[in-house]
């Protein structure tokens, strides 16, 4: 079982800056951001605005149905068509369990 660890707004703020300052000293300049609706586009935008990064696009990738069914291959919706291809592309999420989404 995974273990749960709860922040509060503030830690998760300040988690997101800290992760966008670790990409800028990496040397990864990303040409676009990509969020895992709902919950990574709060960090995604934090992140996005460090960077300075202003192409931002969203996608909903879901593995849980209703009354708790779970799907073998995440559904992924509303992908960027075509907006993408040769990009370097940093994709987003709050949440990283299974890894499945991503």
């Amino acid at each position: 079982m995974v273990e749960v660890v709860y922040v509060s707004w503030d830690e998760a703020v300040e988690l997101c800056y800290k992760l966008a300052m670790e990409i800028a000293s990496s040397g990864f300049r990303p040409d676009a951001i990509v969020a895992v609706l709902r919950g990574g586009v709060v960090p995604a935008l934090i992140v996005s605005d460090v960077l300075g990064v202003d192409r931002f696009y969203a996608v909903r990738a879901r593995h849980w149905g209703i009354a708790e069914e779970v799907y073998e291959t995440p559904l992924v919706e509303q992908l960027p068509q075509g907006k993408l291809e040769g990009a370097r592309v940093l994709v987003v999420d709050e949440v990283a369990d299974t890894g499945k989404t991503l």
